[in-house]
């Protein structure tokens, strides 16, 4: 969506197709802060899914073949 592959002779020819990035208008320090919020609520998810898998489990480190 933000970045697109575009051919060399389509960029030279067009130059104002670069002017969205310079001024930050596509990717600014509203998109990168909801960026991180959504990656800590992912790895949050990831994190208590397997732990709550495994908290009951019988098998240990040992059982997964980590001694």
């Amino acid at each position: 969506m933000m970045e697109q592959d575009a051919e060399a002779e389509l960029l030279l020819d067009h130059p104002e197709l670069y002017t969205n990035g310079g001024i930050k208008k596509m990717y600014n320090w509203w998109s990168f802060w909801l960026n991180m919020i959504d990656a800590l609520w992912q790895s949050a998810v990831v994190y208590f899914v397997a732990y709550l898998t495994f908290e009951q489990s019988e098998l240990t480190c040992g059982h997964s073949g980590f001694s």
